[in-house]
């Protein structure tokens, strides 16, 4: 105690002495204040530093979910720059072949503990659209047809406004054609948001600005993919015939169609278009044994090519979406006995061999998962997905309505009312 005092005395008595010269006029203003900062450094170093007692600190411990609770899924190969926006908990690079645990908390598996819940009017969602904005409106087509390549059924149009909390009839409407007629509706997301009716009579179009569906083509189609900011450039899929090309595209906004080749022909279940890269789609094909990989990726002006996929080739559902801020691309697996969802940040790799996948969740057994689309999120740095979780329960295949807000983490049921 006593040094310190001493040390404190010769401190004060230094900053008496600065302040004294500073006062007598012959130090410049930059100067004196050099002088007392100083000084005063001086005495906050001398002043004696408060005893504490010795304390433990304990570092907090998670309390770890049972291991037999959580799903594992098999990754074939992953890029250590992979990250899927801002996350705290993306599975960690792993070498080929290894097992990765996806990051789900027990409670938030759907149907790992019962049945599914019932989320919507029909037996199931075949199409969710989500409109730009923060959030922007939700369009559900909800249809009695299981069977996603036959023509929908008893189907409802419906549309959110508030995120899915309530939902009514889309403004829209649906064009006048026979109930068993219609495949799927599309959105062009660029400006005036317009929305595009699959058909067998045709292809047609509705806008805000063109309240009223216009018919563009008599070709029939099952789904379209337009161009972000350039909705002369579309996508279309086929109904399946045998011997016919599956994939149409247009570079007049649907006057004028081409065919384009792909090296499978059992027809296009699913298209997207590449965010970063407008002329580049990705899709996905009916399932075939002899076909390896479900799925594909082409361009206007190129060849469609068999594209890798995620698990040695594990067949994919047909089902997949396009985050359209980072390009990366999402689908899901089907396994014996869970479906894994994958997502890859390099799809549009130089060398199509490159391309590589990354787990993000598996589902509890006895679940499939099959994706529907992505957009805005609640949750800041994340995306939201929806997608269908399936289960057979008492001989009957049942669909539930689900949506991820931290880019397919955790899941929970959306519910859609009439």
């Amino acid at each position: 105690m006593k040094p310190q005092i001493t040390l404190l005395s010769t401190t004060l008595l230094l900053f008496a002495l600065v302040l004294f010269a500073c006062s007598g006029g012959s130090m410049t203003n930059d100067e004196k204040e050099i002088a007392v900062a100083v000084a005063l450094t001086q005495t906050a170093a001398a002043l004696p530093q408060a005893t504490t007692a010795a304390t433990t600190t304990i570092a907090p411990v998670d309390t770890p979910v049972a291991a037999a609770a959580l799903p594992t899924a098999t990754v074939v190969t992953t890029d250590t720059t992979s990250v899927l926006p801002s996350p705290t908990d993306t599975p960690a690079a792993v070498a080929a072949t290894a097992t990765a645990t996806p990051t789900v908390q027990a409670a938030a598996v759907p149907g790992s503990d019962g049945p599914l819940p019932v989320t919507q009017p029909g037996a199931k969602v075949r199409t969710l659209l989500v409109a730009p904005g923060e959030p922007g409106p939700l369009y559900a087509l909800v249809t009695d047809e299981l069977a996603d390549n036959a023509p929908a059924t008893n189907v409802q149009f419906l549309v959110s406004r508030d995120f899915g909390q309530q939902w009514g009839l889309a403004p829209s409407g649906l064009p006048a054609v026979p109930p068993d007629c219609l495949y799927n509706v599309s959105m062009d997301y660029y400006g005036d948001t317009a929305l595009f009716a699959s058909t067998c009579q045709g292809l047609y179009r509705w806008s805000a600005g063109s309240p009223q569906w216009t018919q563009l083509t008599e070709e029939a189609t099952t789904m379209v993919a337009v161009v972000y900011g350039n909705a002369n450039l579309m996508w279309a899929t086929r109904p399946y015939t045998d011997g016919v090309a599956p994939l149409l595209r247009t570079q007049d906004g649907g006057v004028t169609w081409a065919t384009a080749e792909l090296t499978h022909t059992t027809g296009v279940a699913n298209i997207g278009i590449n965010p970063r890269d407008a002329q580049t789609g990705y899709a996905i094909v009916w399932p075939d044994e002899e076909a390896g990989s479900d799925l594909r990726r082409g361009s206007f002006f190129t060849d469609w090519l068999v594209m890798p996929g995620p698990n040695h080739n594990q067949p994919v559902n047909t089902g997949m979406t396009i985050d359209g801020g980072t390009g990366n691309l999402f689908v899901t697996t089907r396994g014996a006995d869970e479906a894994t969802l994958w997502y890859s940040n390099n799809p549009d790799a130089l060398n199509i061999a490159n391309v590589q996948w990354n787990a993000i969740y598996s589902t509890a057994p006895g679940i499939n998962l099959e994706l529907l689309s992505s957009g805005w999120s609640s949750q800041e740095d994340q995306i939201s997905i929806y997608a269908n979780f399936t289960k057979l329960e008492n001989g009957k295949l049942t669909y539930a309505l689900h949506r991820s807000l931290d880019s397919g983490r955790t899941w929970a049921p959306v519910v859609i009312g009439e």
